[in-house]
Formats: C-alpha cells, sequence, structure tokens
C-alpha cells in the first residue's frame, strides 16, 4: 500500500476537512480506471488540484521516483505558480511510478496529461 509510514497532519481549522487514509483509499478504489492514477497523485502529494491539472509527463523522474510542480492551472488558464516556494518536488511511490509510465504508453501520450 503506498500509505505505509505516512504521517498524516492535524487539522486545528474546522473548516478544512481532511479524508482518512481509509476515505482516500475508498475513493481511489472507486475511482474509474483512467482517474485512478489523478486520485492517487492527491492522496500521495497532497498537491493542489490546478497543480495537478498543471502537470506534464516530463516532470517526472522515473529514476528518482519524484514530480515537480513548475505550473499550476486556475479559472481554465496555464499559469506560473505565485512564488518560489510554489515550485516543488514531490516524492511519489513505485506503484504511482509504474501507473504513470502504464498511463504514458497506453494513451501515446508523450509529455502531456491530455
Amino acid at each position: 500500500c503506498a500509505f505505509v509510514e505516512v504521517f498524516l497532519f492535524t487539522n486545528e481549522d474546522s473548516r478544512i476537512y481532511n479524508f482518512t487514509v481509509e476515505e482516500s483509499l475508498a475513493i481511489i478504489s472507486a475511482a474509474p480506471e483512467q482517474w485512478n492514477s489523478f486520485f492517487r497523485l492527491l492522496a500521495e502529494t497532497g498537491m493542489r488540484p490546478g497543480a495537478l491539472a498543471g502537470l506534464k509527463l516530463d516532470g517526472v523522474d522515473w529514476q528518482e521516483g519524484t514530480i515537480r510542480i513548475d505550473q499550476s492551472v486556475w479559472q481554465g488558464k496555464l499559469q506560473t505558480p505565485k512564488g518560489v516556494k510554489a515550485i516543488r518536488k514531490f516524492a511519489i511511490s513505485s506503484e504511482l511510478v509504474q501507473r504513470l509510465r502504464a498511463y504514458q504508453r497506453d494513451l501515446g501520450c508523450g509529455t502531456s496529461w491530455a
């Protein structure tokens, strides 16, 4: 399971809801196959949906098992992050690396998600 030894932050703001590990796994399990990797990315990294929408497969370091965020989508427009801290790299599980490779291969999509 990709969620072994995951540290879940406590949330002091009661207006924000964080899914439990069990809820995250249920969402991933229920997701159609074409959306499975996207939900896994959200769950494993905690990245924002806009950052996920802006991902490029050429941002994946297949050997290192990381994915780089250097753009996002806001109101349907691709943009660079607001600050230097918003450009970052996330570690991803070997299972997710394999899923992303399969996604790229199966769709023949090169370096773009679309």
